[in-house]
């Protein structure tokens, strides 16, 4: 298996061997910039980088590509399969068509995804994200979150700019008896890009009930969820389908997050815009939490995940792809 890099500068041509079944490949691209040239033009110079990537892999048996922007001509690879897979809105992303059209199948976790994409003949299927771990891999490591007060709740991912940093800081601030936990890079990182306002996130920080734990072990995640009352998330505007949800329900505890278009009136979460209704629902969790985390609610939100878990999803698209 090959993972293909982003592109870099002009000297960052190499292959690193991951494991012996993973490879990843960091490649210059020969122009950049070629989604803005004429598709005849854009068209050869990916079929130059294509070829230099077959150079070194062989061709492929699948080609599975998560990103509009890059080789929209699935089939230049010559693969006996082609999977375009959006998992997020891509609306700079002129040339979503052609991979559309090239792909064999498409996999999206969110139906907005597939029904924004237009002019294609490939199969379409709705595919949620999905939860890596299993009923049998329960982390039995035990963490301490921070803070004095009895109530924790949580946040894992990075401080993106959809991310409503105003209104937590305005949660953070009506709830002096939760402490707040965010699990995550607060720079950028491999995991992403931050964005913030520097100033609302400093009042955060300088908050005696917000405690920022940094990057953690992946593996250690669920256990910091374990560890929370409640885990939540706030965006400024209706999201789709976030991945964060599969380890927050892998938890069991109570979710709280403003309108999400995936979960519409689902009983896995809790939801309420952001303002005055968001703050009437976190105060009536964290004041009944024995029966938002009651055993059968946690049995809900933990079987829902371990149903999407990543072997699950992967048998439910060979299924698919074998029909």
């Amino acid at each position: 298996m090959w993972f293909v890099n982003p592109p870099k500068p002009p000297d960052a041509n190499e292959t690193n061997k991951i494991s012996k079944s993973l490879s990843v490949i960091t490649y210059a691209p020969v122009v950049r910039g070629k989604n803005h040239l004429p598709l005849f033009l854009s068209k050869w110079l990916h079929k130059i980088e294509i070829n230099r990537i077959v150079k070194i892999t062989g061709k492929p048996d699948i080609v599975w590509s998560f990103d509009p922007f890059r080789f929209q001509w699935l089939k230049d690879f010559e693969a006996s399969l082609s999977i375009y897979h959006p998992v997020d809105m891509h609306p700079s992303a002129t040339r979503q068509n052609i991979i559309s059209s090239n792909a064999g199948f498409i996999f999206a976790p969110a139906n907005k995804l597939l029904d924004d994409i237009n002019g294609f003949n490939a199969k379409k299927h709705f595919v949620p994200h999905g939860c890596h771990h299993s009923r049998d891999n329960i982390s039995e490591k035990s963490i301490t979150l921070p803070g004095k007060n009895k109530i924790k709740a949580c946040y894992i991912g990075n401080l993106y700019k959809v991310l409503d940093l105003d209104f937590i800081l305005k949660l953070a601030t009506k709830n002096t008896d939760v402490d707040f936990v965010f699990v995550g890079p607060t720079k950028n990182s491999n995991l992403g890009y931050v964005e913030y306002k520097e100033d609302v996130f400093n009042s955060l920080r300088a908050r005696t009930n917000c405690f920022f734990v940094g990057e953690v072990n992946p593996g250690d995640l669920i256990s910091y969820l374990n560890s929370a009352d409640i885990n939540f998330v706030t965006y400024k505007e209706v999201q789709l389908n976030p991945h964060k949800l599969m380890a927050y329900f892998y938890s069991g505890k109570v979710v709280l997050t403003t309108p999400l278009e995936e979960y519409k009136n689902s009983s896995l979460l809790e939801v309420a815009s952001p303002g005055n209704d968001f703050l009437v629902l976190f105060d009536k969790v964290k004041n009944n939490l024995s029966y938002y985390n009651s055993v059968e609610k946690q049995k809900e939100r933990r079987d829902f995940a371990v149903k999407h878990s990543y072997s699950n999803l992967i048998d439910k698209i060979e299924e698919i792809i074998n029909e």
